[in-house]
């Protein structure tokens, strides 16, 4: 089989092939590539099981705060009541004070306080 200038051209020299050795990585490179992505990998592991309990936390976290607010929500609940019941006292006592004033004044009695 004979070649054409063109492809004869493109066959690479001695001096292509001592180019393209210089520029391959060696075995040393590849394996100091391989041990640091054998240690980044490492890295992401452990973040990501970190980032698991992170979240095991967090989840934790939700589960308290939600019974914590339902706690406020009845002790509110139960502030609402004593409120509303110290107002009906109130104006209990204040028409039973005034039931004893027009009693005392109708017995003509003179109480002093």
């Amino acid at each position: 089989m004979t070649l054409t200038p063109e492809q004869f051209n493109k066959l690479a020299t001695k001096e292509d092939l001592k180019d393209l050795k210089n520029k391959m990585a060696s075995k040393e490179d590849l394996n100091k590539l391989a041990d640091r992505t054998d240690k980044v990998v490492i890295k992401l592991i452990a973040t990501s099981e970190n980032l698991g309990r992170v979240e095991n936390k967090v989840d934790i976290l939700t589960e308290n705060v939600s019974i914590l607010l339902t706690s406020v929500d009845g002790l509110a609940k139960k502030l609402d009541d004593i409120e509303h019941a110290f107002v009906s006292n109130q104006a209990a006592h204040n028409r039973f004070e005034g039931q004893l004033s027009r009693i005392e004044k109708h017995l003509n009695l003179e109480v002093s306080y």
